[in-house]
């Protein structure tokens, strides 16, 4: 099903015209369905899947069809390196360059969900892309665009295009499934895109939003009770609940958070990502850095490349005041996954570490930066209101505790002094006195 045809191999001949040996084949039609042996089923991916077709030349005479090849590869590259995403091997992906429209067999046959396919032009010494980022299930265009660059950039290894077009493509996809969740009942979701807008909504300042972020999570993880994965994500929603101080019973919610860590090490005490999040439950919730460096050492053991491990590394040496040693290991989180689909999140928590080592000019930077990606993160634009009120910027400083407070109308410095881990150190009294001559009331 799917199938164009039937190649037909009817061996070897001998051919005295020919003088030699040929292997004979032919072109047969397409028959009712093919045959294949039936296999166990690998264990269903919860990531969002993905194929990029090589993008065709508007100008088929011309001798360039090469580009549009090594721009899909880097694509495919690029994609490949982001949390959360699946990418169909471009072999595969070659199938279908014209027959890019035929989403319903790019489904059936590559089991995507998105496809990414489009044309280009060479104009001079420029390279002209358009391309669609298109569902299979629904046939829906979900965003078109344009994107050009130097023709040698094509051959360079960072080629900024194909870094443009990552970088859209998976805000699109997260985007897209977000609006999606929202408005279709949970049991009839995808788990991919289930897990995709659980992760997106968590991260909003809206309650409903991260209510319905929770009730996702917690659907998937009655569809797939032994995913280390999910119950991860779950520690960090328990984790983000306690953060944004709408924890009902702040210990039931510190107990939920550590019961799932450990459900998910149980599930797969391999895992980098589960070992992070107990860490980070270990640091934030049970306010032990100790243990939580012992846990995250640990799933660095395991994967020395793991973005989320650096990470988690990295915000509990902030909030044990090494804030060096936290803005390093910040850094590299975002070094090893530059295109992450959470990336204001890693942007936010190094913004946050550049604060604790008094790196006030990077910590706004890095705030910002976080801000131009998800301007609802509470916790980043905290971060930007005290580093501003440190610097000295008293008018930003009470511009920006405005903004905060029209995101979190009941954060106060009573609130920030319960859940914020180092609110007790030295350095957490000078960012609550920040936070007071900027605007944010005491209770």
């Amino acid at each position: 099903e799917g199938l164009l045809g039937f190649l037909l191999d009817w061996g070897v001949f001998f051919f005295t015209f020919g003088g030699g040996r040929f292997g004979v084949g032919g072109w047969g039609g397409r028959g009712p369905a093919p045959v294949f042996p039936k296999e166990k089923p690998l264990q269903p991916s919860h990531g969002l899947t993905v194929v990029v077709v090589p993008f065709l030349n508007r100008l088929p005479e011309s001798p360039h069809k090469v580009v549009g090849e090594l721009l899909a590869d880097a694509v495919i590259a690029r994609l490949s390196r982001c949390p959360g995403v699946v990418v169909i091997s471009c072999l595969s992906a070659q199938a279908f360059v014209h027959r890019a429209q035929d989403t319903q067999n790019i489904r059936s046959q590559l089991k995507a969900d998105y496809v990414v396919a489009g044309s280009f032009l060479i104009h001079g010494d420029r390279v002209l892309l358009s391309y669609e980022l298109t569902v299979t299930q629904s046939h829906a265009l979900v965003m078109a665009d344009q994107l050009s660059c130097a023709l040698g950039d094509v051959f360079a290894s960072d080629c900024s295009l194909a870094a443009d077009l990552t970088n859209q493509v998976v805000q699109a996809m997260s985007a897209k499934d977000a609006t999606y969740a929202s408005t279709r009942p949970m049991p009839s979701l995808a788990s991919a895109t289930g897990l995709s807008a659980g992760v997106q909504l968590m991260h909003r300042s809206q309650h409903i939003d991260f209510v319905t972020s929770g009730k996702l999570l917690e659907q998937l993880s009655a569809r797939h009770q032994r995913s280390a994965e999910l119950m991860a994500w779950r520690v960090k929603w328990h984790v983000f609940q306690a953060v944004y101080g709408w924890a009902i019973d702040p210990k039931a919610n510190h107990r939920d958070a550590l019961g799932f860590a450990q459900r998910a090490v149980d599930a797969d005490p391999q895992s980098p990502f589960a070992l992070s999040m107990l860490a980070l439950a270990t640091g934030y919730l049970s306010r032990d850095q100790a243990g939580a460096k012992l846990v995250v050492d640990q799933a660095l053991q395991i994967d020395q490349s793991n973005p989320f491990a650096w990470l988690v590394k990295g915000i509990c040496a902030a909030f044990q005041g090494e804030g060096m040693l936290g803005y390093e290991c910040t850094q590299r989180a975002l070094a090893l996954s530059p295109l992450d689909p959470q990336r204001f999140y890693f942007l936010s928590l190094s913004a946050s570490a550049a604060l604790s080592a008094d790196m006030l000019p990077t910590a706004v930077q890095l705030a910002k930066a976080s801000m131009r990606l998800n301007s609802q993160h509470v916790s980043t634009v905290r971060v930007l209101a005290m580093a501003q009120g440190l610097q000295g910027h008293s008018h930003d400083a009470a511009q920006t505790v405005k903004a905060l407070l029209r995101l979190d109308p009941g954060f106060n410095l009573t609130q920030w002094r319960a859940h914020s881990p180092g609110a007790q150190n030295p350095i957490g009294k000078k960012l609550e006195q920040a936070l007071r001559e900027a605007g944010v009331p005491e209770s």
